[in-house]
């Protein structure tokens, strides 16, 4: 399965914060951004797929009726939830619960949570909506609205690499990669086709 993996654009509110299940909309600047990078995407996907939150879900339905696609929104390709730590910045959360952050920096594939979602939690979640998504259309191309968590863990389980390596990854707001997933394989092992 070709996934072309879209992060959304610039949000309102503070910059630079843990922002999971916050449901903050795209700034004017994340609006044009995601705008200028689809222009560039050749439409062979058979539908969009899209996080439920505003920041992915407002443009990913705006782009849809844009061109002509079916789009469907997908709590479970939300980014963790972050319990605690949400809307604070890493200097807010390494201040006030020091161990939990230098365990998160260190394991963060272990990471039990601040009272919102562990990455397995996450992690589950994710796989089960890949792979309902893989079992309607194996071999088509979808196009999937979402944030930096879920692409580098899609990233991961795709390239067989630790989600720890895999968090070295620049995931810019508005920025492209493509992946082939296969889940039918170990944690995935498809190969990184592209980035854009």
């Amino acid at each position: 399965m070709l996934l072309t993996l879209i992060r959304h654009g610039e949000v309102e509110g503070r910059p630079w914060v843990f922002r999971g299940r916050t449901d903050s909309v795209l700034s004017p600047e994340g609006w044009e951004n995601l705008h200028k990078c689809v222009l560039a995407l050749p439409h062979t996907f058979k539908r969009i797929i899209s996080s439920d939150l505003r920041r992915c879900s407002d443009f990913a339905q705006e782009w849809a009726r844009a061109i002509g696609a079916h789009c469907d929104l997908e709590q479970r390709f939300r980014e963790i939830d972050f319990g605690a730590w949400e809307d604070l910045t890493p200097a807010e959360v390494e201040t006030r619960f020091a161990q939990e952050f230098a365990y998160f920096r260190a394991r963060p594939e272990s990471w039990p949570g601040a009272g919102g979602e562990s990455f397995v939690q996450f992690r589950q979640r994710v796989t089960e909506a890949l792979g309902e998504l893989h079992a309607h259309g194996p071999n088509d191309h979808f196009a999937l609205v979402t944030h930096a968590g879920v692409i580098r863990l899609i990233i991961s389980m795709s390239l067989r690499i630790s989600y720890t390596s895999a968090l070295q990854l620049d995931v810019r707001y508005a920025s492209v990669r493509q992946v082939w997933y296969e889940p039918s394989l170990a944690c995935g092992a498809g190969e990184l086709t592209k980035v854009i």
